[in-house]
């Protein structure tokens, strides 16, 4: 019969999952407890070793050196170190919460949420009377930033009027303007005024740089031109962000390839213009030297001719003379 089990063959005998549970941490158990016997017999060892009782008779005989140089002093040294510490600990205790730390380089801005709001001036760097629950305070960065593109951001690509495109890397310093970080808490404009001056800048700089046409970038008077203008137009735009910025730094310019070798041969002419050009003044400077050369020498030798009359004339009128004093002493 199929349900019957078959005489002389026993049954497999089945492992429950808590029996596998319990296995294992009793194997788990006797290792940790191989493992502290082995570390047991190893710190007994170290104990047991010369070198191990020599560095403990060392410390316990610097701890009593220690002791005897203190002496009766070691008493009142520790009252007072307490003492000291007891202080300091107390007076950063009440006064720490009363007083406001605004870092270097940092603007404050203390509002009271429970008062009159926002303070219209601003802190600066130091530490300032502060009432916990009463007071918040904002701080505002007043060092010199800068809005990049072109290093960790794109750069800006512009179209010039006869429609080629340039890559153009530029950034623009900025800082916030002296006394108006409260401005700023005011208009809740803290989060956010990062974002909105580079959005300024770069709509300003689309606008302004992309008048310049092709060979303004490439001279260097138009293109500083440009730049100053641009410059003073992103100072207008951010007044009312009160950051202050005029200057426009190029860091890069990139136009597409066609166009780059078709400049470098531009380039290439201008520079064999200019050297014809400064060949040619060269010679004419050389004639102008070379004539003023030939009117010297001639001026050196006319002063010379003149020179070396009046001397031939001396020269006679003394032979006159002392011909005619040797005629009177002979008459005598």
């Amino acid at each position: 019969m199929e349900n019957e089990q078959v005489q002389g063959t026993p049954a497999e005998p089945t492992i429950t999952a808590r029996e596998r549970w319990t296995a294992r941490l009793v194997a788990a158990w006797r290792f940790t407890r191989s493992t502290a016997s082995a570390i047991a017999k190893l710190a007994r060892r170290v104990r047991a070793s010369d070198a191990y009782a020599r560095c403990v008779q060392l410390a316990r005989s610097g701890s009593a050196r220690l002791r005897r140089a203190l002496g009766a002093s070691r008493g009142p040294l520790l009252r007072a170190a307490l003492l000291v510490l007891f202080v300091e600990g107390a007076v950063w205790a009440l006064t720490g919460p009363l007083v406001q730390r605004i870092p270097p380089g940092m603007v404050g801005v203390r509002h009271s949420p429970w008062g009159a709001g926002v303070e219209p001036r601003d802190f600066a760097a130091g530490l300032h009377w502060n009432l916990p629950g009463l007071h918040e305070w904002h701080t505002i960065d007043a060092g010199t930033q800068v809005v990049d593109f072109g290093t960790f951001t794109p750069a800006l690509e512009l179209r010039t009027p006869e429609g080629n495109l340039v890559g153009v890397a530029v950034a623009v310093p900025y800082r916030l303007m002296e006394g108006r970080a409260h401005r700023l808490v005011a208009e809740s404009l803290r989060s956010s005024h990062a974002d909105m001056v580079r959005a300024n800048v770069e709509a300003v700089l689309l606008t302004e740089l992309g008048r310049a046409s092709s060979e303004d970038w490439l001279d260097d008077e138009r293109r500083r031109e440009v730049l100053d203008g641009a410059g003073a137009a992103v100072g207008a735009a951010l007044e009312s962000l009160y950051v202050e910025a005029d200057r426009v730094l190029l860091q890069g310019l990139r136009f597409p390839a066609p166009y780059e070798t078709k400049l470098l041969e531009i380039q290439r002419g201008t520079q064999k213009r200019r050297l014809s050009e400064a060949s040619a003044n060269l010679k004419q400077y050389q004639l102008i030297v070379d004539r003023g050369v030939e009117e010297n020498s001639r001026a050196v030798q006319r002063l010379r001719d003149e020179r070396d009359l009046e001397l031939t004339e001396l020269r006679n009128e003394r032979k006159r003379e002392i011909r005619l004093f040797e005629i009177e002493s002979e008459a005598e």
